[in-house]
């Protein structure tokens, strides 16, 4: 079953947890289906607003929780790695 399918078949549902987990495609495909008028632009919009919020909100929450628990004491070599893409954040505790 193909995304298009089940936005069709499942309407903003699909918009919500889409965009949860990977917003843009997601997005483009419910704008498309609003343009023919099978899902609501404004409601897509919404949904798809809200479902990248959510996920954006459980991703940061996981990632402060991954790095109280000692993250990188499990996986020592991503800690290089994380310091150069983030100088301004100072050290990364193990």
């Amino acid at each position: 079953m193909s995304l298009t399918e089940l936005l069709k078949q499942y309407g903003l549902w699909t918009v919500f947890l889409g965009t949860f987990f990977e917003g843009e495609g997601v997005m483009l495909m419910a704008g498309g289906l609003a343009h023919q008028q099978i899902l609501s632009p404004v409601g897509s919009w919404l949904i798809g607003a809200l479902g990248a919020y959510v996920g954006h909100l459980v991703y940061y929450g996981l990632g402060r929780y991954l790095k109280a628990k000692g993250l990188f004491a499990r996986f020592p070599r991503w800690k290089p790695k994380i310091e150069r893409a983030l100088p301004s954040s100072g050290n990364i505790r193990s």
